[in-house]
């Protein structure tokens, strides 16, 4: 067994929003859409710990069921691993033929790029967490297919829009530090190395 971190969101009963980090114990070759319905009941369960008074109870067991129940309540909306998210670029295929999607999601690595995107296919399926409880939920994002998942730090149009913003700029005779720089970070994400070749000089 080992130890995973989740971060999930949890709207409670009177639709606040929570957003929580919880360790589960899982065996080392589940997949994080095996570890999604214990990461999700486990927040839940700490919003509604967060809101019960344990000393106001006769009993560990009646204490117990009133955290179930008041979980039982919630809703979770997102489930993600933790840590700095990145940008992907995703293709699916909706269950029972219901054709493709495509979109940019993020996500820590590609298997959590591919969770954001199954949750994202699941609701446009007509599929809800609130309405169908997280176990069928889940199981309608098991469902579906996401055939291509590319790591995507900048997008074509964005790309083109910082290299017109330095070329306006030449233009017009303006300072092009602030649009260089921007193109110049864009470029950073992309691995295009920004060191000035070394010329050799014959002697």
């Amino acid at each position: 067994m080992i130890t995973r971190s989740y971060r999930v969101h949890v709207r409670d009963a009177d639709k606040q929003l929570h957003d929580l980090t919880v360790e589960i114990e899982t065996e080392e070759q589940n997949s994080m859409l095996d570890d999604a319905l214990e990461a999700g009941q486990e927040a839940c369960k700490k919003v509604a710990a967060s809101y019960t008074d344990y000393g106001s109870f006769d009993s560990e067991s009646a204490y117990l069921d009133t955290l179930d129940r008041r979980a039982g309540t919630y809703v979770v909306e997102g489930i993600a691993k933790v840590g700095d998210p990145l940008r992907y670029s995703v293709y699916g295929l909706y269950s029972n033929d219901g054709g493709s999607w495509s979109d940019c999601v993020f996500g820590v690595d590609y298997e959590d790029a591919k969770f954001d995107a199954k949750w994202q296919m699941a609701e446009n399926q007509g599929s809800s967490v609130e309405r169908d409880g997280l176990e069928d939920f889940l199981d309608t994002m098991d469902g579906i297919e996401i055939t291509d998942c590319v790591r995507e730090p900048v997008t074509k149009d964005e790309l083109a829009d910082a290299a017109k913003d330095v070329v306006v700029a030449f233009d017009a005779k303006m300072t092009i530090d602030e649009a260089l720089g921007r193109l110049r970070d864009m470029l950073k994400e992309l691995g295009v190395s920004l060191e000035i070749p070394t010329v050799a000089h014959a002697t």
